[in-house]
């Protein structure tokens, strides 16, 4: 039996019901990420990129 380790990941303040935070549910056949809160299913917006220029200014 072969058990693969699952990076655990989570995602603050993503459902759009109750602003609670979701993480990754692999229990079923493809992963989806859950509500921890209410338990819906969340579509989590993508990850914003920085340009080099927006990274220089939160340096500062």
């Amino acid at each position: 039996m072969s058990i693969t380790k699952q990076a655990r990941q989570f995602r603050l303040r993503a459902c759009t019901r109750c602003s609670g935070d979701a993480y990754v549910d692999f229990s079923d056949y493809e992963p989806e990420w859950r509500c921890l809160q209410c338990g819906r299913t969340v579509q989590p917006e993508a990850p914003v990129s920085l340009s080099s220029r927006d990274e220089g200014r939160l340096a500062a």
